[in-house]
């Protein structure tokens, strides 16, 4: 005999769906759902950046925009797993994800986008980037809701805030070429907040109508790069 309506009802309501989102978690399997993702995001991204560090240590051939570029990936993976294991999983109280969301904008996106400017200890830019990382640090420590069951999560995203972004990025700056060399390294690099970048853009017209122009300036050259080369196609 097929169970009735009423019966499959109150055995949906019996179900304990995990995550924010509980109508896909029950189509989802739930190992896909579950803090291991993160986990091994994380240490992609970990093993992104040791590659790159022996990369780098080895050869001079990467330029200093390859090595943006790289550094944009390694935040990109370990963002989304942050934002797995955080927000997807609901393993993270929301303000804490706010404030860690706030923080990588603001803080690190700002880094990488202003990589390799050398900045003072003392300068505003230092000193917002080790508030930024601190506040991070300490939204990981104190956000989680059950921290025994996460501490794997929890000890993945220390290892890689904490020791290998960071460590990876201050081996790579320039710290110890000339002046000269310096300067040449960030001549493509616009060395202000991001923040006050975000509202120009958003107050200044021109300002708009100038990065358009530049997009298709570069998107122009980069089609007439490829044109040009050997594999590229002629036409």
């Amino acid at each position: 005999m097929a169970p009735s309506r009423r019966s499959k009802s109150i055995a949906g309501k019996g179900r304990n769906p995990k995550g924010l989102l509980p109508w896909l978690s029950e189509r989802v399997d739930p190992q896909v759902l579950s803090p291991t993702g993160p986990i091994c995001l994380m240490f992609v991204g970990l093993l992104l950046c040791i590659l790159w560090a022996l990369i780098a240590a080895g050869t001079r051939k990467l330029t200093w925009r390859m090595k943006r570029y790289i550094f944009l990936v390694a935040l990109c993976i370990v963002s989304l797993a942050e934002f797995k294991a955080c927000f997807w999983n609901a393993a993270m109280r929301l303000p804490a994800v706010v404030v860690m969301m706030v923080a990588t904008l603001w803080g690190h996106l700002d880094a990488v986008l202003r990589f390799p400017v050398l900045h003072d200890l003392e300068s505003f830019f230092v000193i917002k980037l080790c508030a930024c990382w601190l506040v991070k640090i300490s939204c990981l420590g104190l956000g989680f809701k059950e921290l025994m069951r996460d501490s794997l999560t929890l000890f993945a995203f220390i290892v890689v805030e904490v020791f290998v972004l960071p460590g990876t990025y201050l081996l790579s700056l320039p710290l110890d070429e000339c002046l000269l060399t310096q300067r040449a390294a960030a001549y493509d690099v616009t060395d202000v907040d991001i923040a006050v970048r975000v509202w120009i853009f958003v107050t200044d017209g021109q300002e708009r109508a100038a990065l358009w122009h530049a997009a298709r300036r570069k998107f122009r050259r980069m089609v007439a790069h490829m044109k040009a080369s050997p594999g590229g196609t002629r036409v």
